[in-house]
């Protein structure tokens, strides 16, 4: 009797048969590349924390000096609650302009002393009205400190010599002196106008020193350094001021770093100069500057460590899904739809965190942002190209209905 014998077994495609040993390979492949990402990931994580330590000690601008010593009054110079009964004084006797009060106060700041000779329990706004002897004006162009021909000077004769007064100086005679002392030009500024004076230069490291305390002082080759700086027509460290006080005052404070280095900040700028004198801009410790830990931000670098640990974890699973394939499972068709979605949406974290990591560790370079692009379209979007796949073939109407006929539980 003729006939056929029908078998019951249906035969696996062989493009399943692919995904189940292709998932084994790249499963066996990512699980060592994640585990290298994951280093990787640490270490990032462990330099961004060295540098974000190191930006707190070191380059954060330290605080301003206490009000004791945020007032430079220079030795023959008067404190400015004196400077303000002084000039309350004499304008009792003659009103003055906020210009030419601007220039008085900037005269008492350097030799205060010596134009008002009171002691300072007698420093009182009549008592300096009364050291004036008498008032007059000199006209402006005749032998006054501007020469300008404006406004006539303001000459105040003094038991202690002649102040004379205009919008732009105030100089002072002392006694029957020809030789001015004055708060613009002269021993106080650079006559060329492109310099600091010297006197304003020393003024300006005393004050220096003095911030710097104790045991911390600025050492030769700083100071040589600092008195270069000074000493450049394009500093910037020091506005060009009348008086040798408000040069000095604008040094706000000054910082001892642990490597040595002294950080000063001013009204204008900041400074720091190495152990050895070396200058640099900003408040930041000479060590620093030979190399910094890169600073990414804690978020970047926990999103990266998240995602090494998910990609580990996915290559685990993608493992697991090849072998249940390769069982001819019905779940492993569901398995691997959800590895494929979920890779998909993990690759999304992959491609943020790594291009925000790579710009932050190549912040130096001109061409930052195409680098992390770059990085990002490898690494990140790598990811995605066999989750595509997988989301393809395991919708196939012959794997479909493969995993799908009650006998492909059985292996063969």
């Amino acid at each position: 009797m003729s006939g056929y014998y029908e078998s019951s077994y249906v035969s696996r495609p062989g493009i399943l048969t692919a995904v189940g040993v292709g998932s084994i390979i790249i499963a066996s492949i990512s699980l060592i590349v994640d585990c290298g990402g994951l280093g990787f990931a640490d270490i990032v994580s462990q330099l961004a924390a060295r540098g974000r330590a190191t930006s707190v000690v070191n380059s954060a601008p330290p605080p301003l000096a206490t009000a004791a010593i945020a007032q430079y009054v220079a030795p023959d110079g008067l404190s400015a609650g004196q400077r303000k009964i002084v000039i309350a004084g004499l304008c009792q006797v003659r009103p003055l302009s906020d210009a030419r009060q601007k220039q008085l106060d900037a005269l008492l700041a350097d030799v205060g002393q010596q134009v008002i000779q009171l002691s300072a329990d007698n420093l009182t706004t009549d008592r300096v009205a009364a050291y004036v002897t008498d008032v007059r004006n000199i006209p402006n162009g005749s032998g006054g400190p501007s020469g300008s021909g404006g406004p006539a000077d303001d000459l105040f004769i003094l038991g202690s010599g002649r102040l004379q007064i205009s919008d732009q100086s105030a100089v002072f005679f002392a006694g029957n002196s020809p030789s001015g002392i004055r708060s613009q030009g002269g021993s106080y500024t650079d006559s060329s106008g492109t310099h600091l004076a010297s006197e304003q230069i020393a003024a300006v490291v005393d004050r220096v020193q003095s911030l710097c305390g104790q045991g911390q002082a600025m050492n030769d080759a700083q100071l040589k350094a600092l008195e270069g700086e000074l000493e450049s027509p394009a500093q910037t460290l020091i506005v060009p001021s009348p008086s040798v006080a408000e040069a000095a005052e604008q040094v706000r404070s000054v910082q001892a770093m642990g490597d040595g280095t002294i950080a000063l900040t001013t009204n204008s700028a900041s400074m720091s100069f190495g152990p050895t004198g070396e200058p640099f801009g900003g408040v930041v410790a000479a060590s620093r500057m030979k190399w910094a830990p890169p600073l990414v931000a804690a978020r970047d670098t926990t999103l990266l460590v998240l995602d090494a640990i998910l990609s580990l974890a996915a290559a685990g699973y993608l493992l697991a899904c090849g072998i249940v394939v390769l069982r001819n499972l019905p779940a492993s068709r569901w398995m691997l739809l959800g590895y494929a979605i979920g890779k998909m949406l993990l690759a999304v974290l992959s491609c943020y965190s790594i291009y925000e990591v790579t710009l932050a560790l190549d912040a130096s370079s001109p061409d930052a942002k195409s680098t992390a692009f770059a990085w990002m379209m490898m690494l990140g979007t790598a990811g995605i190209v066999y989750p595509m796949v997988l989301l393809i073939v395991m919708n196939l109407k012959l794997v479909r209905e493969f995993l799908g006929t009650p006998t492909v539980a059985r292996i063969f």
